[in-house]
């Protein structure tokens, strides 16, 4: 649904403001932070002194669309919205609701507070966004209806952080029911409000540091936080919706100057935390005196998968190789080191175990820390698999498809890990752990990717063995798959994969070990080679051009 964005004509008061920014230097086409959202009732909205800019209602689903924003959906189903926030702290990836402080905004959510237009708008995009992940089928319409309005209200407001973060979640609710067009449109458009806010740099550099009160009810130090967060939200959302699809991505690493996010505890507590700057060069991260989240790790390795993505997307795109095997080789050292030294910078409790594995998710940070350590070894893998490969020798080519082997199997054995853990909360004699679904989407393209890697070329002796090292990782799409369109499409991709190994054993077509449901084959989807291996004939992943995969070519 597009609402119509014509304006009706402007107030005085808007005049009288137009005008003022016209005398500061701005023109009618600079964007400016919103001004204060007038109380939500219909009276208010049709008065000549509303400050915001009234939308023509062109039909029926607009004036209705109009309406039902101007209502605080809490005061007309407490029990509804308290459920849905309940959810959507629980299951939404953490990089979404990392941008508030559970504590403080639930109960603010929750409470007979007055609340804005932008505020409402929020409200609404958070409930839109809980039903994706509610175990209950009657939310799901309920969903619509939360989303049409969130749409609306986000194509009827001046710039603020409320706008931002509605459309960075609008952007993920979309994705999550398989709308990858306005998911796309609305992700840019949060970010072109990022940037018009400047949230790319701290508080005290910013128009919002000559605030006096702040959104949701937070204290000074609670709101820089949460205006810092959002950012890095779409910074790393920007990564995963542009480079995993193969697009470049909008924001650049080295235009942006903020401090690292802080830990959970600090967050909620609102206490003024002095962490270090981002550096977009990734030094390691000295475990001193800094409360440095789990977020603040991620933002470092998803720096580290852009660059390599994008200079994969730079390099594949060209007719005739234009860089040098030296040159490469320099940014593959400096490269290596960044992820080495990104490991070896993580804090005890954030290295990968299945105990760290179990805090992480009594703690609320399973996504994320799921997320960072399947993203760094995704990243050495799309760092060995895609290059110039004119350009390199035998023993190079080599080495790399040896490098990405060897981190596909790491992100298996990770997937078995996490698998184990789910199997056994899921059990009934089972209670000293809760049952924390896996959620984090980027989980599932990590898999597609190690599984394209390690089916590329074996023999037909390996195969019961290679098999049953896909188990777990299926069981983990499965489970993704409770939430996201995307991750269905990788399991069938994976099942597909499977089948047809399974088929190759045994002649016929069969399901897959760890399958989900019956599988039918492809007796043409590989070749024998005449040293005794099976090659795939075509890979998985797409992205790129087959000849710069070395594992394709």
């Amino acid at each position: 649904m597009s609402p119509r964005e014509t304006l009706r004509h402007a107030t005085p008061d808007f005049e009288d403001r137009t005008s003022k920014r016209q005398r500061n230097g701005y023109s009618d086409f600079t964007p400016v932070a919103s001004e204060a959202s007038p109380r939500p009732s219909v009276l208010e909205t049709t008065s000549p002194s509303t400050p915001w800019a009234e939308p023509i209602v062109a039909n029926p689903i607009d004036h209705n669309l109009l309406r039902d924003w101007q209502v605080n959906p809490y005061i007309a189903n407490r029990a509804l919205v308290t459920e849905l926030t309940s959810v959507f702290f629980k299951y939404a990836p953490e990089t979404t609701y990392s941008m508030f402080p559970e504590g403080p905004f639930t109960s603010w959510i929750l409470s007979s507070k007055e609340k804005s237009l932008d505020d409402l708008m929020v409200i609404y995009t958070i409930l839109a966004l809980g039903t994706v992940f509610s175990p209950k089928l009657e939310h799901k319409a309920q969903g619509i209806q939360y989303a049409a309005i969130s749409r609306y209200a986000c194509q009827n407001r001046h710039f603020s952080i409320q706008l931002v973060q509605s459309r960075a979640m609008l952007a993920l609710y979309y994705f999550a029911i398989n709308n990858p067009n306005d998911a796309w449109d609305v992700c840019g458009s949060a970010l072109r409000a990022a940037s018009g806010l400047r949230l790319n740099v701290e508080f005290e550099q910013s128009e919002d540091a000559f605030l006096k009160t702040f959104p949701y009810g937070l204290n000074r130090a609670g709101y820089a936080e949460c205006r810092r967060r959002t950012f890095w939200s779409c910074y790393i959302t920007d990564r995963f919706n542009g480079f995993c699809s193969g697009h470049p991505s909008v924001v650049q690493s080295q235009d942006i100057f903020l401090r690292l996010p802080c830990d959970t505890k600090s967050f909620e507590m609102q206490v003024d935390v002095q962490n270090p700057f981002f550096d977009a060069s990734t030094p390691p991260i000295p475990n001193v005196n800094w409360t440095i989240g789990s977020m603040g790790y991620l933002v470092n390795i998803a720096t580290i998968w852009g660059d390599v993505m994008e200079n994969i997307y730079r390099t594949s795109h060209r007719p005739t190789p234009l860089t040098s095997n030296s040159s490469f080789m320099t940014f593959y050292d400096n490269t290596t080191h960044r992820l080495r030294e990104w490991k070896d910078s993580l804090p005890s409790s954030y290295q990968f175990s299945a105990e760290n594995l179990d805090k992480a998710a009594d703690t609320g940070k399973f996504g994320t820390y799921m997320t960072m350590h399947s993203l760094h070894h995704t990243t050495a893998m799309k760092l060995n698999r895609y290059l110039q490969k004119s350009t390199t020798t035998n023993a190079q080519v080599n080495h790399h498809v040896s490098m990405a082997k060897h981190h596909a199997e790491e992100l298996l054995l990770v997937m078995d890990t996490l698998a184990a853990r789910q199997s056994s909360i899921a059990s009934p004699s089972q209670t000293t752990s809760a049952p924390t679904k896996v959620s984090a989407p980027f989980i599932g393209y990590s898999i597609v990717s190690a599984v394209d890697i390690l089916s590329a070329k074996f023999r037909v002796t390996s195969i019961p063995s290679r098999l049953a090292s896909f188990s777990g990782a299926q069981s983990v799409l499965a489970e993704l798959a409770l939430f996201w369109q995307c991750a269905k499409n990788q399991q069938a991709l994976v099942s597909q994969r499977v089948g047809d190994l399974a088929e190759r054993t045994t002649g016929k077509e069969v399901g897959g070990a760890g399958a989900i449901g019956f599988h039918v084959g492809n007796m043409g989807a590989f070749r024998e080679t005449v040293d005794g291996f099976v090659e795939m004939r075509e890979s998985i992943e797409k992205t790129f051009s087959r000849d710069y995969d070395l594992f394709y070519a």
